[in-house]
């Protein structure tokens, strides 16, 4: 048998184009091989098996099992037990059979049969090469009750998914473009900007300008906007700057503003009526937003300034290490050079993205749809219900579809997954993270470190080893299409992102 991986959590195809799937978090078995047929029936060391195909990839295994199959195992665990157990009066292990039955027998004697049961048809399923998705399912059969006080020969009825064939249907004809993102000056000097302002040094500062913070207290004001509304909002610290501020009017009230200046203005003005910003800004529910008043009065508390850092080998230091440049003119071709390698790997993110749409969109085939919904309600009670199952379902079966197309992939090219391939992802990983930071050049032992312990979070190791799966199974469905370049600027590029994002509702 062989396990389906966990869907990718950290970034692969099932987690870009629609999040994470149960079928993709849960761990699917499929039997490897290919049958001639399906079998009818078949005697699995005297117990009788049999499958029956029902509609399309639905089918239903029956186990046929008599008192002569499961006695001699219900025998000898008896005789195990007898031995082991402890009974008053007796010698440990000599404890008469009658009391070892009548205390545990009727215990062993379920287990016994449900293991024989469970054993049957694993056998038959992998002898038989029968590759089925998920688990199966006792059968909802009405008919099928097993008493164990009233039989002694018993049929038990499993439903099973059977896996639909697939294979990778990707070719030269799928064009796919692959932008190519050329960085100008002016996105350099925007860089360089940034980088002064992030390590930037703050002080205070008696006049407002337009990137200043400003520190305000805010009292809510009655319906005439002239005294503070009794039981409102009152004498609430929140800060705010200039050039953020839409409202013109506001704005110039702010810039040249000193501490101990007061005025009044719209609250919803200041904030470019975003709800979310003043609930958190006063400290009240959003809920709430809408019954304030719109006039307050404002007191301005205190100016921050944050001095752009200066460029200097101080800076340069920081920003590359020690003594990598010496000049403003390597530090802006070393900086470009970063520049560079990222938006390629955002291109390349990019270009992945829409591998995945071909992917999803090329690969519409039949699934064992009912016996899918029923597994999903009955082994995910928290997501699925029989209210929401028909509405979930096709998003499911969608991210389903992928994952049987990329093990298929992975298993025909013989791909396999090295501890090494784990170690290098999670250190990849890891750096990433320290990128995310504000930390693009951290030393080896540092992202080391930190995969160490990331190692240490439940799911992690599966995550990554999914992510290696992903990257294996995205390079060569890469390499299936024809990829057209298209060199474009930085906006134009995130402009494309953010129409594809609308268009398909990302």
């Amino acid at each position: 048998m062989a396990k389906l991986v966990d869907a990718p959590d950290l970034g692969s195809g099932a987690a870009r184009c629609g999040g994470s799937s149960p079928f993709a978090r849960t761990n699917f078995w499929i039997i490897k091989g290919k049958s001639t047929g399906l079998p009818f029936l078949l005697k699995q060391n005297k117990v009788e098996v049999a499958l029956q195909k029902k509609d399309g990839l639905e089918a239903v295994l029956t186990i046929n099992i008599s008192k002569d199959d499961y006695s001699p195992r219900v025998e000898a665990e008896l005789k195990k037990t007898q031995k082991k157990v402890n009974v008053p009066g007796f010698r440990p292990g000599h404890a008469p059979m009658g009391m070892v039955k009548k205390m545990y027998g009727k215990g062993i004697y379920v287990d016994e049969v449900n293991r024989l049961a469970s054993e049957a048809m694993y056998n038959y399923l992998d002898e038989n090469k029968i590759e089925y998705l998920a688990q199966p399912i006792m059968a909802d059969n009405a008919d099928q009750k097993i008493n164990f006080d009233a039989e002694e020969d018993f049929t038990f009825m499993f439903e099973i998914g059977l896996a639909p064939k697939v294979d990778l249907e990707l070719s030269e004809k799928d064009k796919v473009t692959r932008y190519k993102i050329t960085v100008s000056d002016a996105e350099l000097d925007k860089e360089i900007d940034t980088i002064q302002r992030r390590y930037s040094k703050e002080e205070t500062a008696e006049t407002a300008e337009e990137k200043d913070i400003v520190y305000l207290n805010a009292t809510e004001l009655d319906d005439a906007g002239k005294a503070p509304l009794d039981g409102g909002v009152a004498d609430k610290n929140i800060s705010t700057t200039p050039e953020l501020v839409k409202d013109k009017t506001i704005q110039k009230k702010l810039v040249g503003a000193k501490v101990g200046d007061e005025f009044i203005a719209d609250i919803f003005k200041m904030f470019d009526n975003n709800e979310t910003v003043i609930s958190s800004s006063l400290g009240i529910q959003k809920e709430g937003v809408a019954d304030l008043n719109k006039k307050f009065s404002f007191k301005v508390t205190e100016i921050k300034r944050f001095i752009p850092a200066e460029l200097n080998q101080e800076l340069f230091d920081t920003v590359f290490g020690q003594d990598r440049v010496s000049d403003l003119d390597g530090f802006k071709a070393l900086l470009k050079e970063d520049l560079e390698k990222y938006y390629a790997q955002e291109a390349e993110n990019m270009f992945e993205h829409n591998v995945d749409h071909l992917i999803y969109d090329k690969h519409i085939f039949d699934l064992p749809e009912q016996f899918l919904k029923r597994w999903l309600v009955e082994n995910n009670k928290e997501d699925f219900s029989p209210e929401n199952i028909e509405q979930k379902y096709q998003d499911e079966a969608r991210q389903l579809r992928y994952v049987l197309v990329r093990n298929k992939v992975l298993a025909d090219n013989d791909i396999k997954i090295s501890q090494e391939d784990v170690e290098n992802m999670s250190m990849a990983y890891s750096a990433q993270m320290l990128r995310q930071y504000g930390m693009p050049n951290a030393d080896e032992a540092l992202i080391r470190q930190i995969s160490e312990n990331n190692k240490k979070e439940a799911g992690y190791m599966n995550r990554v080893t999914d992510m290696v799966a992903q990257r294996k199974f995205m390079e060569v469905a890469k390499s299936k299409v024809k990829a057209v370049e298209k060199e474009v600027g930085v906006e134009e590029f995130y402009d494309i992102i953010k129409k594809h994002n609308e268009e398909h509702n990302h």
